[in-house]
């Protein structure tokens, strides 16, 4: 039984989602569309590293879905002042890139939206370059994919165009080797319907808070993530390195806010604080 209070420094060096962890927060550009909210994550990373940093932030590489959503996320490129020289794929015909959720990492051209490398998702293409979409899902592909190699099992999109394809299409290229920038998308939350949890073993404090957010616990359970979210939904970055000191939200403006807790068996705990 852990002793109430603050949890202990062993618990929380195992939550497996605290932002900082793995990216530099500073290399993080935040954007919302059509009501869920994307990060752009400005750090090089293969595609399976970029697939499990996306999981310990608590989202998943992003899915594309519609030619509205694409555009969104190509103009996150520019408004997050991307550098295509710090993001580039050699085999991709030396143009640059941003990893995507799809991958035929699992099965050669069956191409899925493998959003967290767990080899399950929905197919969306069948084969290569002459294949076919998949259960009337939305794909961008430029003259591709091709396989080049027989090693390119990676979807990402063109920032800079390349020979076979333009800007904002998408190509496939080696996602062990290639080492990119990538989007990473959240679940949509929304604020009117959030309901509270009702887990008498965890509770936060003080509520309302000023400058320190603690969370309390009268168990031995297991914290994955946490996520901030303000009235609306809008997922919010909160500084939470100094742990052991409470998580400081002095930096929000005053209203009201859900913390939401993930545990290891996958319980989801939410509660609504006020600022």
């Amino acid at each position: 039984m852990m002793k109430k209070g603050i949890l202990s420094l062993t618990t929380l060096l195992t939550v497996g989602a605290v932002n900082a962890q793995c990216v530099d927060e500073a290399n993080v550009y935040s954007f919302t569309f059509d009501g869920k909210n994307y990060e752009l994550i400005k750090e090089n990373k293969n595609w399976p590293d970029a697939a499990e940093c996306a999981v310990d932030r608590g989202g998943a590489l992003v899915r594309i879905d519609s030619e509205e959503e694409n555009a969104a996320l190509f103009a996150a490129i520019e408004d997050a002042e991307v550098d295509p020289a710090e993001t580039v794929a050699p085999d991709g015909g030396g143009g640059s890139y941003i990893w995507l959720g799809g991958t035929d990492r699992a099965e050669e051209g069956v191409w899925i939206w493998d959003v967290n490398d767990d080899d399950e998702g929905d197919q969306f293409w069948e084969g290569a370059v002459d294949g076919t979409p998949v259960g009337g899902l939305y794909n961008n592909w430029g003259d591709e994919p091709d396989d080049f190699g027989f090693l390119q099992d990676g979807a990402a999109m063109s920032i800079n165009g390349w020979p076979l394809g333009v800007a904002s299409e998408w190509n496939d290229v080696n996602d062990d080797d290639n080492e990119l920038y990538f989007f990473v998308e959240y679940e949509p939350v929304d604020g009117s319907g959030i309901e509270e949890g009702n887990n008498s073993s965890i509770s936060i404090y003080p509520n309302p808070v000023a400058n320190l957010l603690f969370i309390n616990t009268t168990t031995d359970v297991q914290i994955e993530t946490f996520s901030f979210y303000d009235i609306t939904g809008q997922l919010i970055q909160i500084n939470t390195d100094n742990w052991i000191e409470g998580i400081d939200v002095s930096t929000l403006q005053g209203g009201t806010y859900f913390i939401e807790i993930r545990l290891d068996n996958g319980v989801i705990f939410t509660e609504k604080f006020i600022k």
